[in-house]
């Protein structure tokens, strides 16, 4: 499982963190990520129905 945040994922992209995490919270919102909150830091991660519409 890949674990990723807007703070990595920009580097591999041309999108702000700014876009990535609206990005990360629509996902989210649909039930395709999980996040994790440690501190400042939140980091998603796929969802059982992500990982099957990822297939």
């Amino acid at each position: 499982m890949t674990r990723a945040g807007p703070d990595i994922i920009p580097a591999d992209t041309r999108l702000t963190p700014g876009a990535v995490s609206r990005h990360l919270t629509v996902l989210y919102d649909a039930g395709l990520l999980t996040r994790t909150r440690s501190g400042r830091v939140v980091r998603y991660a796929r969802t059982a129905l992500g990982d099957a519409l990822c297939r």
